[in-house]
């Protein structure tokens, strides 16, 4: 739906990523991911288990102490998207056309500036705060929603329709810890968790 509405509107152009070139979304010095692109992502639904692979950046701030402002890491122009179903600020983002690159950046679980709307494109600056983080409504405990408020940014390639890792055009982003295995688990083609192979085994 982020890609047809850039397009309807006339911004389905080809992308030049050597112009690519993001801000960090928060108002912080030193920003933390709390998920990588990539990521092999366990979902909990109901009494099965679901996987999928994180193909964004969740960021957030080091501290709540810091503002909770969110700020476009580009140059372009913004839009706001819900959720099909869904009207919570958890489920609203704010989509921008970079107009060097022409990448769009989707940051999603941030409560839109009033000035930006779901029926009309709004020009923004790289820098300019366009909202806030939402809190984390999942999560029972107020201290809780509220440490871990982040925004999913995702990177798309409007023409080929395809994500793109941010981690490759964020020139201070500096990753030193090494991905981890705790445990291998076995998901058939729907993504389900299982403890046996297919023969029993």
């Amino acid at each position: 739906l982020t890609v047809d509405k850039f397009i309807t509107a006339g911004y389905g152009r080809a992308v030049d990523f050597t112009k690519l070139s993001l801000k960090w979304p928060v108002q912080d010095q030193d920003p933390s991911i709390l998920t990588r692109f990539g990521t092999p992502t366990i979902l909990k639904m109901n009494t099965s288990g679901g996987v999928y692979t994180h193909e964004s950046f969740d960021i957030t701030r080091s501290s709540t102490a810091i503002s909770d402002e969110v700020v476009s890491p580009v140059n372009g122009v913004a839009i706001v998207m819900k959720e099909e179903g869904e009207n919570s600020n958890y489920s609203t983002s704010v989509a921008i056309f970079d107009e060097s690159s022409h990448i769009i950046v989707s940051l999603l679980h941030v409560k839109p500036s009033s000035f930006l709307n779901e029926s009309s494109f709004k020009r923004v600056s790289k820098g300019q705060v366009i909202g806030s983080l939402s809190l984390v409504e999942s999560m029972p405990d107020p201290i809780l929603q509220e440490i871990y408020k982040h925004t999913h940014m995702t990177l798309i390639d409007v023409n080929n329709k395809q994500l793109v890792n941010p981690s490759h055009y964020m020139a201070d982003y500096v990753d030193t810890v090494a991905p981890t295995i705790e445990d291998i688990f076995l998901f058939d083609e729907f993504g389900m968790k299982h403890s046996n192979l297919a023969n029993g085994e």
